[in-house]
């Protein structure tokens, strides 16, 4: 994910931002099955007497990253089973430098990690989670294809069948996808990063069943919006996303699009920050609420906030405040769970490498229930948004973890490649 600080910089300019380059050609997908027990490690996070922390797999626990490195995209539950991807390591992280990512499975209990698919690095390396649909994985990278501009890609929940549906890039189509599919009716949904008509990105659809790829929507900048990082949700038929980039007021913004193409700025931050600006990730529904993250804040260090859903009576439930406990710079959303909404912030806390927080939906009571910390080998700087199995909140670290003395592949020589963590609040 991008911080909010360079963020807001490159959008005042009217810049887009390519944080990931990638190499010409492209090659069929390469799948490769490992598995890799580990003991759990549980941890508690004192002083929340009653909440339990642990680590369930610790990415460098295999020096050369082979089990993939860098995970910065949500789990998905499928079966009692999770799935996820990484944006580094993999079978060619040995090979080359920084290499290209895989997707994963691995167990609600942190046995059998299993990598499933290994991206090379002309391939580009997937940055968001996966959608299951019947059995198999789709998800997409923001490098390689024909065109070098990212891909939509498929894969068993086996690691078997790997097979790219779509190459980005041809034309006035998308480039640099960074978001999770929504999956409707056997088609695809997903935005762009860059791309389109205007080069400020897209929202494009593509038939699971052979691959047909349409462009919905072009953003064009004020008064639409610009640079779309969020997924899609689907409410009433429409699909809802966010933009940090314009949507009217320069702040970013909700957007509507319908299955046929026809889109809507529905609100816009701006032009004051306070009330939050420059959303990435997207927002869930609740009861003819949305419900999500931004920047800005009165602090100037996010938000947590609700919206109706006609875009009206926006309210923000929490500013993030840099005071040493509290979390900044939340990157992805929030999840309900019982009435309650829980999330990750990527900075701050008590040991300034991340939080999980809680905050209700009235935003009177927000609380921090695990800060990431250096040295406690619990993983470090959390990008990704949270899952709810039975009760149980999961998410990733893009680094930090288990620290191994003489990694090969690591700038700072210790195997700090993130974790796959569990959190009972």
């Amino acid at each position: 994910m991008i911080s909010f600080n360079l963020l807001r910089y490159a959008l005042s300019a009217g810049i887009a931002i390519a944080l990931l380059a990638s190499c010409v050609g492209s090659q069929p997908l390469i799948g490769a099955p490992g598995a890799m027990p580990l003991s759990i490690a549980t941890r508690l996070q004192a002083p929340n007497t009653g909440i339990k922390y642990r680590v369930l797999f610790d990415f460098g626990s295999n020096v050369f990253g082979l089990y993939g490195a860098g995970p910065a995209a949500p789990l998905i539950d499928v079966n009692g089973t999770l799935y996820g991807t990484t944006e580094y390591g993999g079978s060619y992280y040995f090979r080359s430098l920084p290499g290209a990512g895989t997707v994963f499975s691995i167990s609600t209990s942190g046995l059998n990690e299993r990598v499933l698919l290994n991206f090379e690095d002309y391939e580009g390396g997937p940055v968001a989670g996966l959608v299951a649909v019947n059995g198999t994985l789709y998800g997409t990278t923001v490098g390689g294809g024909k065109f070098n501009a990212g891909m939509v890609f498929s894969v068993g929940t086996n690691g078997k069948n790997a097979r790219v549906l779509h190459s980005f890039g041809k034309g006035p189509d998308g480039v640099d996808p960074r978001a999770s599919l929504t999956a409707l009716h056997g088609i695809l949904y997903g935005t762009t990063y860059q791309g389109g008509a205007y080069g400020m990105g897209t929202v494009f659809s593509v038939r699971i069943s052979d691959g047909r790829e349409r462009v919905l929507h072009s953003f064009s900048g004020p008064p639409d919006c610009a640079y779309p990082l969020s997924n899609l949700i689907d409410v009433h038929g429409l699909l809802y996303g966010t933009a940090p980039g314009a949507c009217g007021n320069g702040g970013g913004g909700i957007f509507s699009v319908s299955t046929t193409g026809v889109e809507k700025v529905v609100f816009s931050f701006g032009p004051s920050t306070k009330g939050g600006a420059y959303p990435q990730a997207g927002v869930i529904a609740k009861t003819g609420w949305f419900y999500g993250t931004a920047g800005g804040g009165s602090a100037d260090y996010g938000t947590v906030f609700k919206i109706r859903e006609t875009g009206t009576d926006e309210q923000v439930l929490h500013s993030f405040s840099n005071n040493g406990s509290d979390g900044i710079d939340p990157t992805a959303g929030v999840i309900d769970v019982g009435g309650v909404l829980y999330g990750t912030t990527s900075a701050g806390g008590i040991g300034a490498s991340g939080t999980i927080f809680r905050v209700t939906t009235d935003g009177k009571n927000e609380r921090v229930l695990h800060g990431f910390s250096y040295g406690e080998n619990d993983g470090l700087y959390p990008e990704a948004g949270l899952i709810d199995v039975d009760g149980t909140l999961y998410g990733t670290t893009a680094a930090g973890g288990i620290s191994l003395p003489s990694c090969p592949r690591s700038a700072s020589q210790s195997c700090d490649y993130g974790t796959v963590f569990a959190l009972a609040p």
